[in-house]
């Protein structure tokens, strides 16, 4: 079992790979009669990359070079070669006598024009009606990232995407359009036509395009699961010809980027000694004669590590013929984190990949796709202000050594109960005497993080094509999703100081299995008749997702340890503990779409889709969800004359509606608890009881938005821009009431708010090229801004808790985005006792009778003379306004480079890590530019451990929140490609070998760790509590073709 749990990046090593890449260049040679070379040529004479040449009648054959060359073997002089390219009309020559070719493709007008993915179809992206961005495979291989999700980030105006944790498998949240719900906002994810449920299951290199439908008239063939966007993933296909084998891979060393400012030993008792003055002592807590004598530890140094490894391997195969395509690939990721050691935080992933498609007659297509992945992870608690281990990193004192390391204080540890925290070499980790009781040795809190977590996914459909007449076909997909996981961990018996400690060991196990099950079936129309293009399709959806799971708990895990940590080896007493869970949802729908173009000039698009889901009770259990569309390219018109190099220009509106039924299973039902512990007749006995009252009427969010967009070209599309504008309105929003304690019940689910986002999105590309240089520039930018309309309660707001700072930290108010800071404004530090009896409200009150000088200044914003929780407003804005992102990329013959900006704006950060709350803890370096006088500073206020103005204890106020805008090169990248005919050599048709860096730079005025923050929760937006911080990656890695 333990080996089980240990990460695969230990247990496949050097050898593994060695023994991966001897198996990938096994490339034997074929015994062939007549060597024949050329090169394949565009129409403008620049060579093609990739084109595919293969011997008529056989698979024997090549792919052109990055220059358009191409040498092998046919078999007689009799034979015919066949050159073919996506774009490009397929060109057949004899041999003969001849054994140089040069090759001119004729472009295909038809098949050159670009194609955009759209839901259950395609579409060519001169009709396109509604707000759709792609991100093709290029782009995402311009920036290894380890989860498909990332690749999205600063790709296209209008996705932000925020690393909710920089920990290894940590998870993204991706919004589009704004935070629409205050509950789930991430988008539908489909995968090849499959629901699922996030993408960290997939190896990015298998990834052919991303789509992303932004506007409602995209989305609204997905009907009641698109209010918050929807994104498409399309893995890569076979194609017939030569069978083509690649390896991609890189390896790199991971570091922190950042670290944060603390006070050194020092400073640490220096400003403490100052605190206890200001609060009236007359002599010092730490002698300044003694301050060598302690110990100047830096945690950050202690728990961070440098050169954490982080590697990446895939294989693909993919080839066929004329009846049948194929796609294979093998996938190994894994990465340890920078926190710990590689027990603490750690991922792997193995993924496989089958993708094929098999033409059984002339009318009948079968094909399938299947992805197998098998992930595990370590990690450690973080955003966690109470006692979290990141926490205590920048709050625990620096005078505690991390070891302990003479043997008259380890004699005094041996001493203690419930077993100090000791190290691999049994020395004790420090105990801090400064009374901390929130935080701990974060040494110590390593060595007893453990836990792992494993879960595997086989994700598969296999679909039936039949072309009943011409134009007219019949598609049904048959799709299954299996997930199980297995989830343990264990706490020894343990002392780090009066609060963090375990008087018994205990271990935890958890097990779920999820079946999903989904059946489609689409029929599909499509004729043109002298210029007018007819298309629609109309479809059914069947789903089907259940899940069931347990948990457990024991203590006393004897013998003590890891390796033993499991419910079999603990107590079978009364402090054990279980739980079970079941879920089930439905969905049936029918869906409907209708096209129409005229010579690529107008377009009209509508769409209907209806849905049934088991989410909701019979009074609300179906809707409809439509949608209309329309463009028009002007260009196109006889009357268009190019203006100022304007040679391409489109008009597209649209509007319709989707939904949202992301609220669990269940929730319009009245939910009975069984418990123990309920007096009955002087009795204590078992039961059940009622915990949540039922809602009958509750119904899906629902999302209308409009969209107006224009599309341009200039200089032959040498320059391509988009401008979008939208306004986005969700009724409905899902959430609870505040119930009376009284009740004894949490509050049923309501439908209470709505909520509206307006934004405009703009992205802009140029290209160009000068003989062997060619770069082109792509950036785009987004500002959107939201504003709740409507809170259907009593009071217009519902407040959410931030725990452990301070209830109503955050809160969901009329007239106000969402969400918003709630805390306290205030007016900078007093200066002087005068300035702090001149501050009175309108009656002459004294608003802050005990304050002194150097204290904050809080705004009494209800007039009545006291500073309370009423005087709590809007104080900041923890969402980004703006979100951009900017790449460059260059090539030079062999070579070529990339960079890749992106950042965000417009918002702020509740650095919970400031809280000066804790007797004796250490503080960020802004406390060295505290008030110290009259005129010292206007920003930060004096040292004091009694805190009668609550200074520290308020938490949620200006003080604590800081700017979050930052701008970070999150990507540079060089690479060179190796001579044909040094490659050629190696059995390769293409080698390319790069270094790359990520997270390379940030430039942000933020003092915390990461500016990039965010929550699946909204109400725990931009809240700071000692996250796992991005690392800084140095990589180099290579791409063979075979």
């Amino acid at each position: 079992m333990e080996y089980f749990f240990t990460p695969l990046t230990r247990r496949i090593g050097l050898s593994g790979c060695l023994f991966w890449l001897s198996c990938l260049l096994f490339n034997p040679a074929l015994a062939q009669e007549l060597s024949v070379t050329g090169k394949v040529v565009a129409p403008d004479g620049d060579g093609i990359v990739g084109v595919n040449v293969l011997e008529k009648g056989t698979s024997n054959g090549t792919i052109t070079d990055f220059e358009g060359n191409f040498a092998f073997k046919v078999s007689s002089a009799e034979s015919a070669i066949v050159f073919s390219f996506v774009g490009f009309k397929p060109q057949e020559v004899a041999v003969g006598t001849q054994t140089q070719f040069d090759i001119i493709l004729e472009e295909d007008v038809e098949t050159l024009e670009e194609l955009v993915v759209v839901g259950y179809g395609v579409q060519k992206k001169s009709v396109v009606t509604g707000a759709i961005a792609s991100i093709k495979s290029e782009e995402i291989s311009q920036t290894p990232v380890a989860t498909v999700d990332q690749a999205l980030q600063g790709r296209t105006a209008g996705v932000n995407v925020t690393t909710n944790s920089g920990a290894p498998g940590g998870a993204i949240s991706v919004k589009i359009r704004g935070i629409g719900s205050n509950g789930d906002s991430q988008p539908l994810y489909i995968v090849d036509g499959m629901q699922v449920g996030s993408l960290d299951f997939l190896n990015p290199n298998d990834i052919a395009s991303m789509e992303v439908l932004k506007d409602a008239a995209s989305a609204a063939i997905y009907g009641s699961r698109a209010a918050n966007g929807v994104v498409l993933v399309t893995t890569k296909k076979g194609s017939s010809g030569k069978l083509q084998v690649s390896y991609d891979g890189y390896i790199g060393m991971q570091s922190p980027w950042k670290k944060v400012s603390t006070l050194n030993a020092k400073e640490y008792m220096t400003l403490h000694n100052e605190a206890a003055y200001n609060d009236g002592a007359t002599s010092p807590i730490f002698n300044p004669s003694s301050f060598g004598s302690y110990a100047d530890t830096d945690w950050q140094d202690e728990v961070f590590r440098n050169n954490a490894p982080i590697m990446n391997h895939a294989v693909s195969l993919s080839g066929g013929n004329e009846v049948s395509t194929f796609a294979i690939s093998l996938g190994y990721f894994g990465q340890q984190g920078i926190v710990g050691n590689a027990d603490n935080s750690n991922f792997d992933r193995i993924t496989f990949r089958l993708n094929s498609e098999h033409k059984l007659s002339k009318r009948v297509t079968f094909g399938q796709n299947l992805t197998i992945a098998a992930k595990s992870s370590a990690g450690i608690s973080e955003q966690n202000d109470f006692g979290g281990i990141l926490n205590s990193t920048f709050l625990h004192d620096p005078i505690t050594p991390a070891v302990i390391q003479d043997a008259e204080t380890a004699a005094i540890y041996a001493g203690l109960p419930y077993n100090p925290v000791m190290n691999s070499n049994g020395q004790y980790y420090g105990i801090s005497d400064q009374g901390l009781r929130e935080v701990a040795n974060p040494m110590a809190m390593l060595e007893n993080s453990h836990n792992a977590h494993n879960d595997r996914n086989i994700i598969g459909n296999a679909y039936l094509t039949v072309d009943l007449l011409p134009g007219l076909k019949f598609k049904t997909d048959l799709g299954l999703d299996l997930y199980n996981s297995f989830s343990r961990g264990y706490n020894p018996m343990q002392y780090m100081n009066v609060v963090n400690m375990n008087r018994n060991s205990s271990a935890w196990q958890e097990m779920n299995d999820n079946v999903g099950f989904q059946w489609e079936n689409v029929l599909s129309y499509q004729k043109t008749i002298n210029g007018h293009d007819f298309s629609a399709i109309l479809g059914n959806t069947i789903q089907e997702y259940t899940g069931k799971g347990t948990w457990g708990s024991r203590n006393d895990i004897s013998p003590d340890g890891w390796y033993y940590g499991w419910l079999e080896n603990g107590a079978n007493d009364d402090t054990q503990k279980s739980n079970g869970w079941f879920w089930r949802n439905r969905l049936a729908s029918f869906f409907s779409r209708v096209n129409y173009s005229y010579k690529d000039k107008y377009m009209v698009q509508a769409t209907i889709r209806r849905d049934g889901s088991s989410r909701f009770g019979d009074n609300n259990k179906f809707g409809a969800f439509p949608s209309v569309s329309g463009g028009w390219t002007i260009s196109n018109e006889d009357f268009f004359a190019p203006v100022a190099g304007l040679n391409f220009l489109k008009l597209r509106a649209s509007w319709g509606q989707v939904g949202n039924q992301s609220i669990g299973d269940f929730g319009y039902l009245s939910l009975a608890n069984r418990a123990n512990g309920y007096p009955v007749n002087g009795n204590i006995i078992n039961g059940i009881a009622i915990n949540r009252m039922a809602n009958p009427d509750l119904k899906w969010e629902t999302s209308e938005q409009a969209n107006v967009g224009l599309d341009f070209g200039f200089l032959e599309d040498k320059i391509q821009m988009t401008a979008e504008y939208y306004s986005k309105t969700t009724r409905d929003l899902l959430g609870v009431r505040p119930m009376p304690d009284y009740l004894g019940m949490e509050s049923p689910l309501f439908n209470m708010g709505t909520v509206q986002n307006q934004g405009v999105e703009f992205n802009l590309t140029y290209a160009k090229k000068t003989g062997d240089f060619t770069y082109d520039i792509t950036g785009n930018f987004s500002y959107n801004k939201n504003r709740v309309l409507e809170v259907a309660n009593q009071n217009g707001y519902i407040d959410g808790d931030a725990p452990h700072v301070h209830t109503g930290n955050m809160r969901m108010a009329e007239g106000y985005a969402l969400p918003f800071f709630y805390g306290y404004k205030t007016a900078g530090i007093f200066q002087n006792q005068e300035q702090i009896d001149n501050h009175v409200n309108a009656e002459g009150k004294q608003i802050q009778p005990d304050a002194k000088p150097g204290d904050i200044i809080f705004v009494d914003m209800n007039g009545d003379g006291v500073i309370t929780e009423e005087d709590r407003t809007n104080i900041g804005n923890p969402v980004p306004d703006w979100n951009f992102g900017l790449t460059f990329n260059a090539n030079y013959k062999n070579f070529d480079f990339s960079i890749f900006f992106q950042g965000a704006a417009g918002f702020d950060i509740a650095n919970i890590m400031r809280r000066g709350d804790l007797d004796m803890q250490n503080y960020g370096g802004a406390t060295l530019g505290r008030w110290t006088g009259e005129g010292s500073t206007n920003s930060y206020p004096r040292m004091t451990h009694e805190d009668q103005n609550r200074n520290y204890t308020r938490l949620n106020d200006m003080v604590h929140l800081e700017r979050g805008d930052y701008l970070r090169v999150k990507n540079i990248q060089l690479g060179y490609t190796l001579p044909t005919e040094i490659s050629e050599k190696a059995g390769l048709s293409r080698a390319r070998i790069y270094a790359s860096v990520q997270n390379a730079f940030t430039f942000t005025g933020y003092s915390g760790y990461d500016p990039e923050l965010a929550s699946f929760d909204i109400f725990n937006y931009g809240m700071d509590r000692g996250g796992y911080p991005q690392s800084r990656i140095i990589m180099m890695g290579v791409n063979l073709n075979f």
